[in-house]
């Protein structure tokens, strides 16, 4: 027969007194006196008679196992005395803390598990007068479990050995088995992340979570809380968008879900959407790739990745300049994908003629057509025609993008001609230089003065004149959704 050792704490949870909480037999105690009485009564009253007492999270346990395993309960009783005497305990608050010690139970305890045949050792967890917060010291409470448990079990090749040293007998188990249904939230905690960290180390371990609700206790792995201790890391990952980064983190989770909205996350960021080209429009294309810039952005931004930031706001200018051209343009301007390339282009149409391809480098698309309503390809000898825009900011936004955004020495940059010289020149260094210095000057990259800032709001504004901002917007809170997701997923 296999034999499995079964960790627990006994909490309030797991006390029925005439089938009701056993709490109450010691929540009307306000002082330690009245405490210990209360205890010895408990003892005389209900030794003789333990029908009219139950643990019923052991119970139910031990009635779950299976025919040829037998379980060795090892129950963890915490012991507060000499805390609450330290610190002057008393009154209500002495007895909302008492509740929580199994160590008034003990007696009744050990009788009961010997009436049900249940084998059990109890170890008491005498609590530092020292610590601060007994019980509920979440950091203290994970140092004084490894202390109290590491002597007591040793793990090897066929299995474990538990070793009460009151006594020095020694049980050898196949596995051990830890209920963290029980005890204070810090204590259980602590229980728990020991746990964890046997079962890291290889070692037999499952865990079991019970529920008065419900009478089959759930057995698990641990597997799927074991992603809590990384959340924090995870977090950070998820903050600056690498995505990657978490998949790296994660990729033997259970949840195949999380693992594709991951990958999905990754190409977005990563503007790799040929998987998803297909079953996109071409202007269903664009737009995409117009949110995912604006919704990527600040993590490079706040990142100082200059470069990276720069060569996704300007794509995405060049993009959004296009839609303005359609939308002012009416009827006469349409998206539509390229045969062989399947890349989204934007088409025109002169009167009774068939749609061509529109070719206007994009300057004179500004200082022109958008300007003036007409503008011309002199290689193509082609006129397109738009309306005007007459927006009062539009001046302003045509010396941004065309004249003067960043002053490098002693002359001034557009936002076009940094695009223009980045293909042939190392202006990425400088631009790099500029923007730092401008981040530290103004103690942040969200300041309304900053480059960068200026920038965004220029391209939220070609986006608004373009008619574009409520469904851009419902594409990037679609991908925040789903980073919302990965986070509660963990």
């Amino acid at each position: 027969m296999r034999t499995n050792v079964v960790l627990q704490i006994l909490g309030n949870n797991d006390v029925r007194v005439d089938s009701k909480e056993g709490t109450e037999q010691l929540g009307a105690c306000y002082s330690l006196d009245e405490v210990r009485e209360q205890a010895t009564y408990n003892d005389e009253e209900f030794g003789d008679n333990l029908d009219r007492i139950d643990f019923p999270l052991i119970r139910s346990l031990w009635e779950s196992r299976e025919p040829d395993t037998l379980l060795h309960f090892v129950i963890l009783l915490t012991n507060q005395q000499a805390w609450i005497e330290y610190h002057h305990i008393s009154g209500q608050e002495l007895s909302d803390l008492i509740t929580s010690d199994g160590y008034w139970w003990r007696n009744l305890l050990q009788a009961w598990c010997q009436k049900q045949g249940i084998p059990h050792d109890l170890m008491i967890l005498e609590i530092d007068p020292n610590l601060d917060n007994g019980v509920a010291n979440w950091d203290q409470m994970a140092k004084f479990v490894e202390q109290q448990l590491n002597p007591k079990f040793a793990f090897n090749s066929q299995g474990i050995v538990f070793e009460n040293t009151s006594d020095s007998v020694k049980i050898n188990a196949q596995k051990l088995i830890i209920q963290h249904s029980s005890g204070t939230p810090a204590l259980s905690s602590a229980l728990y992340l020991w746990g964890l960290e046997q079962q890291l180390a290889k070692n037999p371990i499952e865990f079991v979570y019970m529920s008065r609700q419900d009478s089959q206790p759930y057995f698990h792995t641990g597997t799927h809380w074991q992603w809590r201790l990384k959340v924090p890391q995870i977090e950070q990952l998820l903050e600056i968008q690498d995505f990657s980064g978490v998949k790296t983190l994660i990729q033997d989770h259970p949840d195949n879900t999380l693992i594709n909205t991951l990958g999905q996350l990754d190409r977005a960021v990563s503007f790799n959407l040929s998987a998803k080209r297909q079953k996109l429009s071409a202007e269903e294309d664009i737009l995409e790739r117009i949110a995912i810039a604006l919704w990527s952005e600040k993590a490079f931004r706040e990142r100082g990745q200059w470069m990276q930031w720069y060569l996704r706001i300007a794509g995405a200018f060049e993009l959004a300049i296009a839609c303005l051209v359609q939308y002012q343009g009416g009827n006469a301007y349409h998206w539509e994908r390229d045969h062989k390339t399947q890349k989204p282009i934007l088409k025109y149409q002169e009167k009774n003629q068939n749609y061509i391809e529109f070719r206007l480098d994009i300057s004179p698309t500004i200082k022109n057509l958008l300007s003036e309503g007409t503008g011309y390809n002199s290689y193509l000898q082609k006129n397109y025609k738009t309306t005007k825009i007459n927006d009062p900011a539009w001046n302003s936004f045509k010396d941004f993008y065309c004249f003067n955004w960043i002053r490098l020495s002693d002359h001034s940059k557009s936002f076009l001609e940094i695009r223009n010289e980045l293909y042939h020149s190392l202006l990425g260094d400088l631009i790099d230089q500029i923007l730092d210095e401008k981040t530290k000057q103004l103690k942040g990259v969200n300041h309304a003065d900053h480059s960068a800032q200026i920038a965004i709001n220029w391209l939220n504004y070609i986006v608004k004149l373009a008619n574009l901002t409520t469904p851009i917007n419902s594409k990037i809170k679609g991908f925040e959704q789903l980073v919302n997701d990965v986070k509660r997923s963990l």
